[in-house]
C-alpha cells in the first residue's frame, strides 16, 4: 500500500497517518493538466500557487491531486475527516 496515494488515506491507521504528515504529500509536478471533464474543466498546476494581491505566491501545500482518480483533495481535509460533514441549519 502507498500511503501517499489519496485512495488510501481512509484506510490509514494512526501510525501511517502520522508517517504521512511527517513526510508530508507528494505531488506529481510533471501533470501541467489534468483531463477536461464535460464542463470543459481540469486540473492545472497553477492551481498550487495563490498569488497574493501584494505580489506573494503563496504555495497551497495542503492542495494534492491525484491522476489516479482525476480529483483534486485538500490533505489534511481528506486525510483527519472522522465522519460524513453534516449541513447545519
Amino acid at each position: 500500500m502507498n500511503i501517499f496515494f489519496p485512495r488510501t488515506w481512509d484506510s490509514l491507521d494512526k501510525k501511517l497517518i502520522d508517517l504521512l504528515v511527517e513526510k508530508s504529500p507528494l505531488r506529481d509536478l510533471s501533470i501541467e493538466n489534468g483531463p477536461q471533464d464535460k464542463f470543459n474543466r481540469h486540473f492545472s498546476s497553477k492551481f498550487y500557487t495563490q498569488f497574493l494581491g501584494n505580489g506573494e505566491k503563496y504555495d497551497r501545500e495542503w492542495l494534492v491531486y491525484s491522476k489516479e482518480l482525476d480529483k483534486v483533495f485538500c490533505f489534511c481535509c481528506k486525510l483527519f475527516k472522522r465522519r460524513p460533514m453534516q449541513l447545519r441549519r
